[in-house]
C-alpha cells in the first residue's frame, strides 16, 4: 500500500507524515525502494532522514515484542523519533536508554486476570481485581463486563501436546510422538513480553493453560482497551473469508 500512501500524500499535503511498515521493505530492491521512497517525500517538500527508524513496541509500554519500521517527514523540520520509556530488565544499567524509566511490560502483567479461563470456557464478566499497572489501564472504563473472552474446545490430544511445551519453546521442541506439519507454535513466556501477533490465533499456546489465547488476551497483548469489543465470527474459514473478517484478525 506504499504506492497509495504516496499518492494520498501528494494530493493532501499534510504538514506532518508518520509512516510505519515492517521491517522486511529495507531490504527490498536491495535498500533501493527505501532510498526511492525518501526521495519522493523530499520531492514533495518534507524533510526526512536518511534513514528510517525501527522501533519496538514493547520499548513504549507495550506488552509485546513487534518491531516496525517508521518514516517521520516534517514540512516543519526535521522530527526526532519517540524516546523509549522502557527497557530490557536484562541489559546493565549502562546499556539502559537514558529516559525509560520502567521495565519492559511481561506478559503475565498484561493477562494474568484473564487467566483462569480452561479449554472450551467462556467467561461475561471479571473474576478478579486488576492484577497489575498494565490490567488496571486496560479494565478503566469496561466495569464488570468482559467481552470477546471465549476458549477454543481442544480435543485431549490437542491439550496433551500443548502440555509438553514449557514457556518460550516452539514447536520444533515437541517430543517426535507429538510433532506436527505445524512448527511456528510457541507457548507464551510469562515474564516476557509477548511475541509479535499474528491473525493466527493458533500460533501461540497460553503460558499456563493448555489452550491458545482468546481473542481478549491477543486484545490486551496489542494494547486495546476492555471496552473495545470484536464484532463478527470469531473464527472463519474458507470461502466466509470472502465476506467476514474473524475476530482474531
Amino acid at each position: 500500500l506504499v504506492a497509495n500512501y504516496v499518492n494520498i500524500l501528494s494530493k493532501t499535503s499534510p504538514r506532518v507524515v508518520v509512516m510505519e511498515n515492517v521491517t522486511g521493505m529495507l531490504s527490498m530492491q536491495d535498500g533501493e525502494y527505501v532510498n526511492q521512497l525518501i526521495n519522493i517525500f523530499r520531492r514533495e517538500g518534507y524533510e526526512i532522514s536518511d534513514k528510517p527508524v525501527v522501533l519496538n513496541a514493547a520499548h513504549y509500554g507495550v506488552p509485546q515484542h513487534r518491531n516496525r519500521v517508521f518514516f517521520f517527514a516534517s514540512k516543519r523540520g526535521t522530527i526526532t523519533p519517540p524516546t523509549p520509556t522502557h527497557y530490557n530488565p536484562s541489559l546493565p544499567d549502562e546499556k539502559r536508554p537514558n529516559a525509560a524509566e520502567e521495565p519492559w511490560v511481561p506478559l503475565v502483567d498484561a493477562v494474568e486476570d484473564l487467566a483462569f479461563l480452561k479449554y472450551g470456557e467462556e467467561a461475561l464478566e471479571h473474576k478478579l481485581q486488576p492484577l497489575s499497572q498494565y490490567q488496571a489501564k486496560m479494565r478503566a472504563e469496561s466495569g464488570d463486563e468482559l467481552y470477546n473472552h471465549l476458549a477454543t474446545n481442544h480435543t485431549e490430544d490437542v491439550r496433551k501436546r500443548f502440555k509438553q511445551l514449557k514457556p518460550g519453546q516452539s514447536g520444533n521442541d515437541l517430543p517426535e510422538e507429538h510433532q506436527t506439519k505445524k512448527h511456528s507454535l510457541q507457548r507464551w513466556h510469562y515474564g516476557q513480553p509477548a511475541p509479535t501477533a499474528t491473525t493466527l490465533p493458533d500460533d501461540f499456546i497460553h503460558y499456563s493453560q493448555p489452550r491458545i489465547p482468546t481473542v481478549r488476551e491477543l486484545a490486551r497483548i496489542q494494547s486495546f482497551p476492555d471496552w473495545f469489543k470484536f464484532k463478527g465470527p470469531r473464527t472463519t474459514g474458507g470461502r466466509r473469508r470472502e465476506n467476514h473478517v474473524p475476530q482474531y484478525s
